[in-house]
């Protein structure tokens, strides 16, 4: 009880923001981010390597215990719901000692009110995703860049979050402004900061149940709805008190063409899933689309309810452009709003999250052991390079009188390509060099010809970079 209390004050320190104010961002440990201060290197000790910003769902209470960490801190120790199915969650997960070879650092932003326009929410998540971008790449700007950052950030969205995610995306690639005349900043198309965005649950054209019909005089509701009535005698026409940043909210999100209070669920909806790449690019090409969710969802499924307005087209959780991935699960529970819950708890999806944001791509057919409740996340290969370096007599010539020397320019690739590869690499890859002319010499370094990436790196880049008769 009182470790519970305490994360309910841990919380409370962070202050909420709005659209004049810095978004509210914690960090893995639930501490407060300042991100109105920017970062500082180096990097603070013990920042791992891959950022992960959390993006929750929709708050029944915002002040009760904050909603990242219902969706995305609380296990079966912490619920008696979660309990009886044995669930986990992903907190528990990235702290467990068998996925300690992760490096994910995670964030969790938090939307305080939750009956605002999913816009202020789109608005928040491209503040923070700046924040952790200069974070975890020195002398990178987002502001002026035109290329992708060397580390970028994963994301993985549940429920409502998915849309604000969505739609912080597809600004990135054109101007967005709602029915209220609020924009997002201008586009970035070359920026390309989210590797991959995984959602789960996600309500991509809209909830067909009435389950939330009591909560319509919310902006963020009636968005969800495409602005349209869920039923009674009005079904399928738009709310009395329509808020205009409600009207045809998921048809302009989703980039259809006509207009017609009906959400459309042909196979052409290519604006669902804005800068994507393929799932065989890498991920500075593009992001990787992925969802993740059961049919039975409340929510996120692909059995729209049957209370749902005929022709409305809404309740289906599939991301219709050519190049996302849909995965489709079983989660714990025998009720739509059950399933809904515990999706973001539910170890299949904890697993095949946490492996696509690790590998890159995607987690189709992806299983992992378990250790007691939590999934064991595989991760990817380590990978090496020993590079052969020319320092025979010829590379000290000059192209030109003030030009530097061949291996002059040797040696700043060869830094660049440590300094890259350091950043966006593993802890146990490996880097190493041998030199050669009329012999062949391979420096030992740690010890080692081939060396562990991490913590020796520089000492690669000294050795290449001494000087050479």
């Amino acid at each position: 009880m009182m470790q519970r209390l305490l994360f309910c004050v841990l919380a409370m320190v962070c202050i909420a923001g709005s659209r004049a104010d810095a978004a509210e961002l914690c960090d893995r440990t639930g501490q407060p981010i300042d991100i109105t201060v920017l970062p500082t290197w180096p990097a603070p000790p013990g920042l791992r390597r891959q950022p992960v910003l959390f993006v929750h769902g929709h708050a029944a209470d915002s002040s009760a215990d904050p909603n990242y960490r219902k969706n995305f801190w609380e296990d079966a120790d912490d619920d008696p719901l979660l309990a009886f199915f044995d669930l986990t969650s992903v907190k528990k997960t990235l702290d467990d000692t068998v996925n300690s070879g992760l490096d994910i650092e995670a964030y969790y932003i938090r939307f305080d009110d939750r009956t605002r326009s999913i816009t202020d929410d789109a608005f928040e998540t491209g503040q923070v995703v700046d924040y952790i971008v200069r974070r975890h790449n020195e002398n990178f700007d987002p502001s002026t860049a035109t290329m992708p950052p060397p580390v970028q950030v994963a994301i993985i969205g549940y429920s409502k979050g998915t849309i604000s995610t969505r739609q912080y995306l597809k600004s990135l690639q054109e101007q967005v402004q709602d029915n209220g005349g609020i924009s997002l900043p201008p586009p970035r198309p070359g920026y390309r900061p989210v590797s991959e965005f995984i959602a789960l649950a996600q309500p991509n054209h809209g909830i067909s149940s009435s389950f939330f019909s009591e909560a319509t005089d919310q902006i963020s509701i009636q968005q969800l709805y495409n602005g349209v009535q869920p039923e009674g005698p009005g079904c399928g026409t738009p709310f009395p008190n329509l808020h205009p940043q409600a009207a045809n909210f998921i048809e302009i999100l989703n980039g259809e063409a006509a207009i017609d209070l009906q959400v459309s669920n042909a196979a052409a909806a290519s604006g669902e899933a804005p800068g994507s790449r393929p799932p065989d690019q890498g991920p500075h090409t593009g992001t990787l689309y992925v969802t993740i969710f059961d049919n039975r969802d409340l929510v996120g499924g692909n059995s729209p309810s049957s209370t749902d307005c005929p022709g409305a087209g809404r309740g289906l959780a599939s991301n219709l452009s050519p190049q996302a991935i849909n995965i489709t699960t079983t989660v714990p529970g025998a009720l739509a709003a059950t399933v809904h819950r515990n999706t973001p708890h539910a170890q299949d999806v904890v697993c095949k999250a946490l492996f696509a944001v690790i590998h890159h791509r995607s987690p189709e057919n992806q299983t992992c052991p378990l250790s007691g409740r939590v999934p064991i996340i595989p991760l990817p290969q380590p990978a090496a390079a020993m590079l052969a370096l020319d320092i025979s007599g010829s590379m000290l010539a000059r192209e030109c009188a003030t030009c530097p020397t061949r291996y002059d320019i040797l040696k700043q690739a060869v830094e660049i390509f440590a300094q890259l590869w350091s950043l966006a690499g593993r802890p146990n890859d490996r880097l190493g060099v041998t030199y050669f002319r009329t012999t062949v010499d391979e420096p030992s370094i740690a010890s080692e010809r081939l060396p562990v990436l991490t913590g020796n790196a520089a000492a690669v880049v000294a050795d290449v970079t001494k000087p050479v008769a």
